[in-house]
């Protein structure tokens, strides 16, 4: 029988991009109106471990 592979191209492909724009979104600093602030975008969306 022919055996299921755990993930297809599809699903390593969807990881790898979701990767990159992880990183690029937390290259890209936002001032926030609070002086010496930035807004980091990648923590929304950071995974929720609760």
């Amino acid at each position: 029988m022919k055996q299921k592979q755990a993930f297809s191209i599809k699903d390593v492909v969807a990881i790898g991009v979701g990767a990159a724009l992880f990183v690029v979104i937390a290259m890209i600093p936002i001032p926030a109106p609070a002086p010496n602030t930035n807004i980091q975008l990648n923590m929304l969306f950071k995974p929720s471990l609760v």
